[in-house]
């Protein structure tokens, strides 16, 4: 075995707190020796169990790397875990110096800047690498991987990926000046019982993997399932964005296709279809509700669905998700191709223009990758022809509109911009002084023609000099 600065082989290990390997007393640069303080790994930990790398006493969440926080810089592994058992690595910094907001590198070979922060390799289990509380999540930055997950035979299994901030500064919010790694998480192997979980349904699970890929070749993701590997890699609750290369790449090969029938195809984590979105919209410019519609093609069984928003698509169709804002299950219920619709709430708004992704993950645990990205544009609707004639679209009772919305009520009165300004009595619209708020006193309802497309347009000729017009199409909430 190569060198390292801390070798750990016997059951029961040790504690690694405060420290800084491959860089000055400070934490703040890169040695100017040319050494090689190891081939391998700055931390090396075989056949042991319980091991506790940096933790939270002392240290200042999104701060400096301080109190039990590790500052690891050097050598081609951060972390190695040998046929380890429940080793915790919590809030520590890789890449970075001690502020966290710059990388602390040289580029020679061997240093951590070009290497990986977390290595988990032949029979580990247990591994919890960051957690889901305040400051238990590791720094991984500048031109570092994340984690390395060797999922061969004998396997490694229930590692947790949890609460990290990979390829950003240390309050998650931007690039680190120093340049940005290729991967977040990369799992391998042909272990058939291995399982990774990078994030989870819990506050404070979710990591953060952004700005990687955007000065390196590619060939790398987010979160990438090599083509060898055969457990179960369940990815959810992140924030995976603004990245050059993309969000989930199963098969380390691109973006997947869905299959047609059924989701019968072998792969890593059977390359799971993901859902596929048809629209998402909102009546608004200013979206604090957002409609979403799409459907899942795939086995009978059931799926959970997660919705992603992201301020912008980093690449059509190798897309992440910036915020997690809709989780759901969906039964199948015999059918391989099962719609839905959701309405979600957006706290704090967001705006149209902006991008809605999702993600799959059956009851096994194999998550899909990312859905190519949907723009949010304005609502529409478009009436199913199968109801032509039918009151199918109403205003229920105590639903508003709003002054600016138009309608198509037939006997209804408008002012000549077909903008409604009040309504008395309900199913009447006269053109009076404009209310705040105007609110139905009874369900209205209008019968329609087949294939109508419902949207806020005036009908042709309505001016002035008509007085009073009678709108063509409705628009409201229903």
């Amino acid at each position: 075995m190569s060198s390292s600065s801390i070798t750990c082989a016997t059951s029961g290990c040790i504690v690694v707190l405060g420290n800084s390997f491959g860089t000055t007393y400070s934490g703040n640069q890169a040695p100017t020796a040319t050494g090689d303080i190891g081939a391998n790994a700055a931390i090396y930990i075989s056949d042991s169990a319980g091991t506790i790398i940096g933790g939270t006493e002392g240290t200042t969440p999104g701060g400096p790397c301080s109190g039990a926080c590790n500052v690891i810089a050097v050598n081609e592994f951060g972390v190695s875990l040998v046929r380890d058992r429940g080793t915790q690595i919590y809030g520590n910094y890789f890449g970075s110096n001690r502020g966290g907001f710059t990388s602390n590198s040289g580029g020679a070979n061997g240093r951590l800047s070009v290497g990986i922060a977390v290595r988990v390799a032949e029979d580990s289990s247990g591994a919890r690498i960051g957690g889901s509380l305040p400051g238990q999540g590791n720094l991984m930055s500048a031109r570092v991987r994340g984690v390395w997950v060797e999922a061969s035979n004998p396997v490694n299994t229930d590692v947790r990926v949890q609460g990290n901030r990979i390829g950003t500064t240390a309050n998650g919010l931007q690039q680190i000046a120093g340049g940005s790694g290729n991967s977040g998480v990369l799992v391998d192997g042909d272990g058939t019982d291995g399982s990774v979980v990078v994030g989870g349904d819990q506050p404070g699970e979710g990591n953060v993997i952004a700005f990687l890929g955007l000065d390196n070749p590619p060939g790398n993701a987010g979160v990438v399932a090599s083509p060898e590997f055969r457990g179960v890699l369940t990815v959810s609750g992140n924030s995976i964005h603004s990245n050059g290369v993309q969000g989930i790449d199963l098969n380390r090969d691109g973006p997947t296709l869905n299959d047609l029938i059924l989701d019968l195809d072998e792969g890593p984590n059977g390359l799971q279809n993901f859902p596929e979105l048809t629209s998402a919209s909102s009546e608004s410019a200013v979206v604090s509700e957002l409609r979403v519609r799409g459907h899942m093609l795939g086995s009978i069984s059931p799926y959970h669905i997660e919705l992603f928003w992201s301020e912008t698509c980093d690449l059509p169709d190798k897309a992440g998700g910036q915020k997690l804002i809709d989780a759901f299950d969906l039964p199948h219920g015999g059918e391989s191709n099962v719609p839905f619709e959701r309405i979600v709430a957006m706290t704090p708004p967001v705006l149209r223009g902006h991008f809605v992704t999702a993600t799959a993950t059956d009851l096994a645990g194999h998550t899909s990758e990312f859905s190519p990205c949907v723009k949010i544009t304005k609502e529409t609707r478009t009436v199913d022809p199968a109801n032509a004639g039918s009151t199918i679209i109403k205003i229920e009772n105590d639903d508003d509109i709003v002054p600016g919305d138009r309608l198509n009520l037939p006997g209804a009165n408008t002012g000549e911009t077909g903008m409604v300004q009040s309504v008395t009595p309900a199913g009447a619209v006269f053109p009076t002084a404009a209310a705040a708020t105007i609110t139905f006193a009874a369900p209205l309802q209008f019968a329609h023609p087949a294939g109508q497309t419902v949207v806020k347009l005036p009908p042709p000729g309505c001016g002035a000099s008509l007085g009073r017009c009678q709108l063509q199409r409705l628009v409201g909430r229903w």
